[in-house]
């Protein structure tokens, strides 16, 4: 996997300016689409399950020499 530098920065100057945090599905579908999106860079992984047995998913993005990793994980209940 190669690092495209501009890439990055070109999806994060995309990111809104939010007055409010996201709903835990808007986060999930968001991270959903963003790993769609740009497969070559990012993946959306079960990384295990809550205390209540909810699955687990962490958006991993990838990038650079240096192994650095952008990791966010949530749980995921399709009722939320």
């Amino acid at each position: 996997m190669t690092f495209d530098k501009q890439l990055v920065y070109n999806i994060i100057n995309r990111i809104p300016v939010y007055k409010e945090f996201l709903t835990i599905k808007e986060l999930y579908n968001s991270s959903k689409k963003l790993a769609r999106e740009h497969n070559d860079i990012a993946e959306l992984i079960e990384v295990g399950s809550s205390r209540i047995d909810i699955s687990v998913e962490a958006l991993i993005i990838h990038g650079g020499e240096e192994k650095r990793v952008l990791a966010s994980a949530l749980p995921i209940q399709t009722n939320l």
